[in-house]
C-alpha cells in the first residue's frame, strides 16, 4: 500500500510503500472530519488514518498484530502506542498529585 510522505505510518515503515496482510469486505468510504489519511492500498481502499492533533488516535484496516516481530513497522506501530500509554499515565498521575 502507499503511505502518506511526512505522515506517521510512514515514518514507522521508513519510506512510503508496506505490505500488509489486508482482506476485508468493507471500509471506509469517507474519512471523518479531521482524520489524515494515512495509507490506500492499490485499489484505493483506504487503510489507515490518524488524528494528528490528537497524542495517539490511529485506524487500520488490517491486522498489525499478526506476526508482528517480523513487521518493523508494527514493531514500531506498537513501541509508539505503548510511548503514548505511558505519556497519558505519567500526566494523569501529574494532575491528580495533591498542590502544594
Amino acid at each position: 500500500m502507499a503511505l502518506t510522505q511526512g505522515g506517521r505510518f510512514a515514518e514507522w515503515a521508513g519510506g512510503t510503500a508496506l505490505t500488509v496482510n489486508s482482506l476485508h469486505q468493507q471500509g471506509i468510504d469517507q474519512p471523518a472530519q479531521g482524520l489524515v489519511i494515512e495509507a490506500v492500498a492499490p485499489d484505493g481502499q483506504i487503510e489507515g488514518v490518524s488524528l494528528p492533533h490528537k497524542s495517539f488516535v490511529i485506524g487500520v484496516q488490517w491486522h498489525p498484530e499478526f506476526r508482528c516481530w517480523e513487521v518493523p513497522f508494527a514493531c514500531n506501530l506498537f513501541e509508539a502506542f505503548g510511548a503514548a500509554c505511558r505519556r497519558r499515565a505519567a500526566d494523569r498521575h501529574r494532575r491528580a498529585q495533591p498542590a502544594a
